[in-house]
């Protein structure tokens, strides 16, 4: 490991290790990269480093936007090595496992600490992963899980293990829907069979801010919030229900026409009794104060205390003036309390106005500071000078030192002015040790990892999560 200790300098050679990783190849296995990008490396070398910020700031849907941006311009095996664990942090296990696999095909200079720990990351994940085939007598069906898309029958698709919904619809049949139940490292088959109807259908769209909440057509499960895509009903009169616990049943009668796509957004009550028998807390660590906090869409004021919550995920949006909002799923548990930190990153005016802040009193720090200093020295050395000069006088002779009776007063003050050096050196300190919140938003720089192979010379990056 190389540590850098000027700031430029390393920025520079921060910068000079990005485009060596991608201009040297190895000769145990050269990295296939991106045609040169526009973007420069000191905006990748940005992203990069507010990627893994978000990272560890439990921001894991921010920080897979950022990881995929860089990724576009620098598919380097450490940015894949980030996706697959932020992938996982998000519950997107498949995901996860293509990324980490393809990081280990390939790792390039990725330290073998991390080799390591991609390869037992891989080998959890295909443990919670299934495989659904969907078969039906129709060609050219199409087939959606969970209300997505995946393409037509037979379908091969791996899966979280879970409970999945896979729908089959064709022009001219019945739409047919059937729940599965698949186990990690297992395949399940399911064969759809689909009649030829001329029943008039049309569609249904859910919108919720709640999670989980497991929504009913006629009685009959359709599956749980987020409803990805929309749903295809019969063109009658249908009642709509979705319900969670914790929450006050949503229901809804809807009548349908041919070709409609009618959308509901739903809006859960809370069941207060329930919760305060059954309920969990959730507590927040918070990097500012007077931040507002908003529930699965309902806002619930400013931050004071413990939020008494129905169990399960939720939605957590916490917001402050000046500052990003920050948006994640928490879990819940009855009986229990969540703690959640949540560290703020100011937008570009607040940080420009904490960086003046900063400016300001180290400018008035160092003024105080160099001021009090020379009062007190100045002080000091006329203090001895009058005190010399008292014992020397010959005090009491009429006429020759008129001031002498003065001394004393002299030495007064400038004793005085001592003790204001004294104090205005103490404010100054204070002014320059004081840490202001600038500190906090300061992000690290990326760390370089030098790496030197038989025959070869390699270079990387990589971010410490």
């Amino acid at each position: 490991m190389i540590k850098l200790r000027n700031s430029r300098f390393r920025d520079v050679f921060r910068a000079f290790v990005i485009v060596s990783s991608i201009a040297v190849a190895s000769e145990a296995g050269a990295q296939t990269v991106s045609p040169p990008s526009s973007v420069s490396a000191a905006d990748i070398n940005r992203r990069w480093d507010r990627a893994n910020t978000l990272y560890e700031r439990g921001d894991y849907n921010a920080a897979l936007v950022e990881y995929l941006e860089v990724y576009k311009h620098k598919p380097l095996p450490v940015v894949r090595y980030n996706l697959g664990r932020t992938e996982e942090k998000l519950g997107h296990v498949v995901e996860a496992l293509d990324w980490l696999e393809k990081c280990l095909q390939d790792p390039g200079t990725l330290d073998e600490t991390r080799r390591e720990f991609a390869r037992k990351m891989v080998d959890d994940l295909k443990t919670r992963i299934g495989t659904l085939r969907v078969t039906t007598n129709i060609t050219g069906a199409l087939v959606a899980i969970d209300h997505r898309d995946v393409g037509v029958a037979p379908q091969k698709i791996q899966v979280a293990s879970g409970v999945h919904f896979v729908s089959v619809e064709a022009p001219g049949y019945a739409a047919q829907r059937k729940e599965v139940k698949v186990a990690g490292g297992i395949e399940e088959s399911v064969h759809v069979e689909l009649s030829p109807t001329t029943i008039a259908t049309a569609r249904l769209t859910i919108s919720s801010d709640h999670i989980d909440a497991e929504v009913f057509v006629d009685g009959k499960s359709v599956g749980k919030t987020p409803i990805l895509g929309s749903i295809k009903v019969e063109a009658i009169e249908h009642k709509i229900e979705v319900r969670r616990k914790g929450y006050k049943p949503f229901e809804r009668v809807m009548k349908f026409t041919e070709g409609d796509t009618l959308s509901v957004a739903v809006k859960l009550e809370e069941d207060i009794p329930w919760i305060a028998a059954n309920g969990g807390y959730l507590q927040l660590d918070l990097s500012e104060e007077h931040a507002v906090v908003n529930v699965s869409g309902v806002s619930r004021g400013e931050y004071r205390g413990s939020l008494r919550l129905a169990p399960g995920k939720h939605q957590l949006r916490v917001e402050r003036a000046g500052f990003a909002a920050v948006e994640r799923e928490v879990m819940v548990i009855a009986g229990k309390t969540t703690r959640e930190k949540v560290v703020f990153e100011p937008n570009p005016d607040t940080l420009v106005k904490l960086r003046e802040a900063y400016a300001t009193r180290r400018k008035w720090g160092i003024a105080a500071t160099s001021t009090g200093v020379m009062g007190f020295v100045v002080s000091g050395l006329a203090m001895i000078a009058i005190d010399r000069s008292y014992q020397l006088d010959e005090c009491g002779t009429p006429g020759q030192k008129p001031l002498c009776t003065n001394y004393p007063g002299w030495k007064g003050v400038a004793g005085g002015f001592m003790g204001l050096g004294i104090v205005t050196t103490g404010v100054g300190v204070w002014l320059l040790s004081s840490r202001l919140d600038i500190h906090r938003y300061e992000k690290k720089p990326l760390k370089p990892v030098l790496g030197v192979s038989v025959g070869c010379f390699n270079l990387g990056v990589a971010g410490a999560f």
